[in-house]
């Protein structure tokens, strides 16, 4: 079961990297003929998947060197509000469909929601 929680932790956190990495270009390629509502909702989802990262990499800690899997699904828990919050960023700016980071919020939250998967079933075991 470790082995999975690592795989999974690996993948989530990669996915993070790659989605602030994405937002970055997108804000310096595009950034000054951008809606200016979407560049701020890009601004605020590049710190909160910036934030999440560290979440992330806490939360793998926790597991492998503390054994704490319940600060570890809580800081989990805490990286996949990342995906919500940057998708209530766009729906409150009437981006209902087809902003640029729709895709990728709901990849990462379900990333995150199969690693808090493999966490509960490590703590139960």
């Amino acid at each position: 079961m470790e082995d999975l929680v690592g795989v999974s932790m690996k993948l989530t956190a990669r996915n993070a990297t790659r989605i602030v990495k994405r937002i970055s270009r997108m804000l310096i390629t595009r950034g000054a003929a951008m809606d200016p509502y979407c560049r701020h909702a890009l601004g605020d989802c590049l710190e909160l998947y910036a934030d999440a990262k560290g979440e992330l990499n806490d939360a793998a800690k926790d597991v492998f060197e503390y054994r704490d899997c319940f600060k570890a699904n809580v800081e989990v828990s805490a990286a996949m509000d990342s995906a919500s919050t940057c998708e209530d960023g766009f729906r409150e700016r009437r981006y209902r469909s087809g902003h640029p980071l729709a895709v990728e919020n709901e990849v990462f939250f379900r990333l995150t929601a199969v690693l808090l998967s493999f966490i509960n079933m490590l703590h139960y075991n």
